[in-house]
């Protein structure tokens, strides 16, 4: 898939609140939505979920700092934030986002042996009202 696929896929998972050319820079740069919990420190890992040769969902796992806004005792520890973990409204309840959930765990534990991460732990930000989530 392609990053503007993956940005029209997030940007039709997560409307009304957000614009396509948002999803395509974090896409591209995760570093741009970095929130105030977290520093960006390496490159971003993205899985796509294919269904008939269309991307029905997607993850995106950054690896990054916590800063002290998130915790002061944890400050600079290492960690894992999953900013997106999309699947199209066609296809939720499937399992998809479970498996991908699942691919964001193999893939931090993955990194964290292989960079210093103390753990493969993974931020993820859910809205309130998202109960299925």
């Amino acid at each position: 898939a392609t990053m503007n696929e993956l940005a029209e896929l997030c940007h039709r998972c997560f409307e009304p609140s957000t614009n396509l050319a948002r999803h395509a820079n974090a896409l591209r740069a995760p570093g741009s939505l970095s929130n105030v919990f977290f520093n960006v420190v390496g490159e971003a890992s993205v899985a796509v979920l294919r269904q008939d040769g269309k991307a029905v969902g997607c993850a995106q796992l950054v690896p990054c700092e916590l800063r002290s806004e998130a915790s002061e005792l944890d400050r600079g520890r290492r960690a894992f934030w999953a900013q997106y973990i999309c699947v199209d409204k066609h296809y939720r309840r499937s399992g998809a986002a479970t498996r991908l959930m699942h691919w964001c765990q193999d893939e931090a534990a993955a990194s964290a042996q292989g960079s210093q991460a103390e753990s493969a732990e993974i931020w993820l930000a859910v809205i309130l009202e998202n109960k299925a989530a």
